[in-house]
């Protein structure tokens, strides 16, 4: 599983730097290509949110189908 912080990191490696990482990059010593392992592991970071937006909906609609509501907590 991709590693989410070492996904953002490295994105934000790339567009700071305008496409070119350093040393300092999470994806540097890649050897199959820096950029391509990374954007494979945003893909893979993007999928399973997904999934689990998806969770919640069902999660969400099944308690609003028994009467249970979301309540705003934040005052």
């Amino acid at each position: 599983m991709a590693e989410l912080e070492n996904t953002i990191a490295g994105l934000e490696k790339c567009i700071n730097n305008k496409g070119f990482c350093g040393y300092d990059c999470p994806y540097y010593h890649d050897p199959f290509g820096c950029r391509t392992h990374m954007e494979k592991d945003a893909l893979e970071l993007l999928k399973e949110q997904k999934q689990i937006i998806d969770q919640y909906k069902k999660a969400d609609t099944f308690l609003a189908a028994h009467g249970w509501k979301w309540e705003n907590t934040d005052g």
